[in-house]
């Protein structure tokens, strides 16, 4: 995992019973010991050398190389892994996202989106036509199976004329099928400066885990920042 992908670090921060970003969209309140704890757990491993170094892509290619143990990722790249560890001989296992004592872990979405843009009636017709199969039972079948992203449709999952067999022989996805029940959504931010707000958390990630700072200081101070510009 690195500290620069949104949905990992929105998914730590909940999982440890911390918030972002208020219901109203007005302010933020993560400066808090939940919080803390999250980002200095993350900053020892990063430190220990128990952290696999790199950004995202070389991390994947390390894990896919066997040389890393284990690796908090997305099933859109099961079907890498999964071709990856049958060429080498090793096997691939899967378990629920980490948790923090007994609080149930909470994973996050990344928002993705399919939206109809068209000044014609007739494409419009047409391209809504081709979004409700891509996103039917029949398209997530085919995506589900051939790349790994779950399906919008859980039930397919537990049909045999779909996706039971598949999902049976590939128990990773069922345990990735069962916590959508605790999904939450990532962050939006909002407003005209949305861009540059994220850019400042994910600046205050990215210094939080891979250096040596006080914890506490950088997340206050970005905090601190956020706010003013929110407001």
């Amino acid at each position: 995992m690195t500290p620069e992908n949104g949905w990992i670090t929105d998914g730590m921060i909940y999982s440890n019973g911390g918030e972002i970003l208020s219901p109203d969209r007005r302010s933020v309140n993560f400066a808090t010991p939940e919080v803390f704890e999250v980002f200095q757990m993350w900053q020892d491993f990063y430190n220990s050398g128990a952290y696999a170094h790199g950004s995202e892509m070389e991390q994947i290619e390390q894990f896919m190389a066997g040389n890393v143990g284990m690796h908090l990722q997305s099933t859109s790249v099961y079907s890498g892994i999964k071709n990856a560890s049958e060429a080498a001989g090793w096997e691939v296992l899967g378990v629920e996202m980490p948790r923090f004592g007994d609080r149930p872990s909470v994973p996050v979405n990344s928002g993705a989106a399919l939206t109809v843009r068209s000044e014609s009636a007739d494409e419009s017709l047409a391209i809504w036509e081709f979004i409700k199969y891509v996103t039917g039972p029949v398209g997530y079948t085919i995506i589900t199976s051939e790349v790994g992203y779950l399906p919008l449709n859980k039930e397919i999952a537990d049909d045999p004329a779909y996706l039971k067999g598949f999902v049976d022989e590939n128990p990773i996805l069922r345990t990735n099928i069962n916590q959508l029940a605790r999904l939450r959504p990532i962050t939006i931010w909002p407003g005209e400066q949305g861009t540059e707000i994220s850019r400042v958390f994910m600046d205050m990630v990215v210094e939080a885990v891979s250096t040596t700072r006080n914890v506490e200081d950088t997340i206050r101070q970005a905090q601190d920042r956020i706010n003013g510009m929110l407001q």
